[in-house]
């Protein structure tokens, strides 16, 4: 009876102690990538080509250097940082991660082979916008698609195409910026 208990003790709180892991691995994750926890700034929170569950972050190391990345969650449910773009911006104060996306597929009839769709997805962010962030029309190809997010200098830039990457490699967002003037040249 004492060992029946004492076993189910341990696994009582075996239980508790990965769950509290679980709910504290995307801050865990971040850590142990050497990233900070409490600089969070979230610009897609979806579901990824391995249909697993991914947020595309900025963030900063523990010297305040802007750190793009990519966190996905496991099966079991444990986040992990997958990518980081910590490297040197494009351009002063501008960083950028991609990332793809099954897009789906469509036919017309059964008997048809389906052509598979691809959503390839690029974000930009900088802190340095000396004007409201906008494009021309022209300005991009079609089957682009921007949203654009911005505080002040703050700035998100997410541009997704369903087109192939050809079309994709072809966006020449920083060139554009400087273009507008949303940007200093530097």
């Amino acid at each position: 009876m004492k060992k029946l208990c004492i076993t189910l003790i341990i696994i009582f709180m075996a239980f508790i102690i990965i769950n509290l892991l679980k709910m504290n691995s995307f801050s865990i994750a971040l850590k142990m990538a050497g990233l900070n926890s409490y600089d969070i700034d979230e610009i897609e929170h979806s579901y990824g080509y391995t249909e697993g569950e991914f947020k595309v972050i900025k963030t900063s190391t523990k010297d305040e250097k802007i750190v793009l990345a990519i966190v996905e969650k496991n099966k079991l449910g444990f986040w992990t940082v997958t990518t980081k773009r910590e490297d040197k911006a494009i351009l002063p104060n501008l960083y950028s991660v991609a990332w793809l996306r099954r897009g789906g597929a469509k036919r017309y009839s059964f008997s048809e082979n389906a052509m598979f769709e691809t959503e390839w997805h690029m974000a930009y962010y900088g802190d340095n916008a000396i004007d409201l962030i906008q494009f021309h029309p022209g300005q991009l190809p079609h089957n682009v698609t921007v949203n654009i997010q911005q505080a002040g200098k703050i700035f998100w830039v997410h541009v997704i195409t369903y087109d192939d990457a050809k079309t994709f490699n072809s966006i020449d967002i920083p060139s554009l910026l400087l273009e507008n003037k949303c940007i200093p040249q530097e």
